[in-house]
């Protein structure tokens, strides 16, 4: 453990040594909390606390991942009052999100657990149609009262496993309502209300979570969803605060305009999928008052939006998205694109990119010593020092690759498997060298005398 002390204090004298303005301390070694399937999560954590990134976004839902200066898992929550959402690993337990949740107090990271609706809620319908609307209504149905309060039940019982999150994010993207427009008891809702349409009911849903959230004591969050500030029938509160991601549904000079503070989640440069990624070099050139987008149907495809000086107070902070990602993926995509957006977070307008490039070609082998305390050699890829867009590129090999591990730790074992299972603590001892002729999946483990897990390493080695 002692190496990995030395590696934590060389970081943090490192980065003392550029920013010297900001005190730097050491709370408690993360790596010695990395434990099973939490262990990548965790180790997002870490990342997002060393480069001073403090709120990720856990999306419990549908399968969509989104984050906020971060990374996020997509889970099902484990509800009480609702059991038969908790369908086999797609959940933690009530006790590994306490784990999860004093991993990030210890670490001044603020969760912000976020419940999809109501678009993103095939999990609910499939699960309780007789409660939030059956399967084939392509979203909650919001016409109907014990759904609303269903959902209330639920955002209530994940606020109370959050307790330090002064946020809740309440979804409200994407949602398909043409499921629900012709169904005769949403025109008996609409007619009662004294409402103009479905678009309506959907606005009311809104309305009503952020007012549950806001007696909660909580600030509500949600995604662009909606025009303006509502209709003429239903407004949407100011106190809310708007993920801006596509531009599509509401542009972010229109929600200056109408008064609301927003998160920049601008789609280009800081999401990060399988197939579209933007190089750090892309996001340190971005700022967070502009919007981009790839899409030809968004708005900012045509041109970046940019706001006005007189309304940037209203952007709140920036958002970066990696979803539809593996675990073995998130650490080589996100750690340098990271680090370019919170260089461009808290140092705006500071320094140019081929000083951040020296600065992060140092701090990376260091913070690489301090998750991975371990070296991998794989000879026989094609291109190892690949940092492009093309995902796992870097692990792509054409015969075969020879592989070997060396950990840099006393009296501990280096642990392997490659069926895609955890490599536990009786898993196959990894050999001396190991050779690999097909696209290959390995999952590597870390462990001292005692058998408790160190550090945790998966990687995909894939035949081109």
């Amino acid at each position: 453990m002692d190496a990995q002390k030395n590696a934590l204090h060389e970081v943090t004298e490192y980065f003392a040594s550029i920013y010297p303005d900001i005190e730097f301390g050491i709370s408690r070694n993360q790596t010695e909390l990395l434990d099973y399937t939490i262990s990548n999560l965790k180790l997002n954590f870490s990342l997002g606390f060393i480069f001073i990134c403090i709120v990720v976004i856990l999306f419990l839902g549908d399968v969509k991942s989104p984050a906020v200066i971060g990374l996020s898992m997509a889970v099902v929550f484990p509800s009480a009052k609702y059991p038969k959402l908790l369908r086999k690993g797609t959940f933690y337990t009530p006790e590994q999100i306490g784990e999860i949740v004093d991993y990030a107090d210890e670490r001044g990271i603020v969760l912000v657990p976020e419940l999809e609706g109501p678009g993103h809620s095939s999990v609910l319908r499939q699960a309780y149609p007789e409660v939030f609307g059956k399967p084939e209504y392509r979203c909650i149905d919001i016409s109907d009262d014990k759904a609303l309060e269903a959902m209330k039940t639920l955002t209530e019982e994940v606020i109370d496993a959050f307790p330090a999150s002064p946020l809740f994010h309440i979804g409200a993207d994407e949602a398909d309502l043409s499921g629900l427009q012709s169904l005769p008891h949403v025109a008996a809702k609409i007619k009662e209300k004294g409402y103009e349409d479905v678009h309506d009911l959907y606005l009311n849903y809104l309305c009503e979570m952020h007012g549950f959230v806001k007696s909660k004591g909580r600030q509500t969050c949600l995604w662009e969803g909606f025009d303006k500030d509502g209709s003429e029938s239903v407004k949407i509160p100011k106190d809310v605060l708007v993920f801006e991601f596509e531009t599509l549904y509401q542009r972010p000079d229109s929600l200056a305009k109408n008064g609301y503070r927003m998160v920049n989640t601008s789609w280009e440069p800081v999401y990060i999928t399988r197939d579209r990624r933007w190089l750090p070099k892309d996001i340190f050139d971005w700022n967070y008052y502009t919007w981009k987008h790839w899409w030809e149907k968004a708005p900012a495809s045509k041109a970046p939006i940019v706001l006005d000086e007189e309304v940037r107070h209203l952007v709140y902070g920036a958002q970066m998205c990696s979803w539809d990602m593996t675990e073995e993926s998130e650490y080589p995509a996100v750690c340098k694109r990271l680090a370019a957006m919170s260089e461009k977070i808290w140092n705006t307008g500071t320094g140019d990119y081929e000083s951040f490039s020296k600065r992060i070609v140092n701090s990376e082998p260091k913070l690489r010593k301090l998750l991975y305390p371990f070296t991998v050699t794989a000879n026989g890829l094609t291109e190892p020092d690949y940092e492009g867009n093309d995902y796992n590129r870097e692990n792509f090999f054409a015969q075969q690759v020879s592989l070997s591990v060396k950990s840099h730790l006393p009296e501990t074992v280096v642990r392997y498997t490659f069926d895609g299972s955890f490599p536990a603590a009786t898993a196959a001892v990894f050999p001396e060298s190991l050779i690999i002729d097909k696209s290959t999946f390995i999952k590597i483990g870390v462990y001292d005398s005692e058998g408790i897990l160190l550090s945790y390493y998966p990687v995909f080695y894939e035949k081109k």
